[in-house]
Parts: C-alpha cells; structure tokens; sequence
C-alpha cells in the first residue's frame, strides 16, 4: 500500500522536450525516443520510450519474474523494512501476472522475463 499512495501522490510530468532537455548520457542516442501513447487516464509511464514494432507479444504465453533488486545510497529506511517491501511487491506481481500467464523458474521459449 506504501508504494500505491506514494505512487499516487507523485507529480507527472506533462510534456518534455528531449531537444532541450538535459540529457544523463545513459543513451548514445536520444533521437531513437518516440512519444509514448500508452497509459490508463491520465496516468502516463512514461512520455517517451522505444518500442520494437517487430516483436510479437501474443506469442509470450510464460513470464519468469526475477526477484526484485533494490538499490539504495548510504542510509535510508532500514533495510529489513526495504526487504519486507521488496518481498510483499515481488508477491504481488507474481499473484497478478500469475493471473494471465503461466510462471515459470527458467527461460525457454515463448517466455517474457520481468527484471524489476
């Protein structure tokens, strides 16, 4: 429920232009980024993205879900408290995912791996 209200009570951003802003350096090339169309309402992800258009997503019938990776700087919040969070989330994407497709240990075909 922490990351739901927290999540919840975050400020978006509306609209950014990758031409002005500054950019991390964490790509080699910005221009690849296209405006992002997905989103419920008026909650929006992401405003840009990259999308393979030649990946086909009906085909993925299994996920392997990877345990949850934290990382944090010096301080902060206990780190049982962050473990407890990361396992209740970890519980709850693998309980709603579990809901559509079939949760497997291993990859194989046909398999969408979720690194969180």
């Amino acid at each position: 429920m922490v990351l739901v209200v927290g999540y919840a009570a975050q400020k978006q951003a509306r609209d950014v232009d990758l031409g002005v802003a500054e950019e991390s350096g964490f790509l080699d090339d910005y221009s690849i980024l296209e405006r992002s169309t997905g989103g419920k309402g008026d909650v929006q992800i992401a405003l840009y993205g990259w999308f393979d258009g030649s990946v086909e997503w009906g085909s993925y019938d299994k996920v392997l879900l990877d345990p949850i990776e934290v990382w944090r700087s010096r301080g902060g919040a206990p780190l049982e408290d962050i473990q407890r969070i990361s396992n209740d989330f970890y519980s709850l994407l693998y309980e709603q995912l579990s809901k559509d497709y079939t949760m497997v240990q291993s990859p194989g075909p046909n398999t969408l791996r979720f690194d969180v």
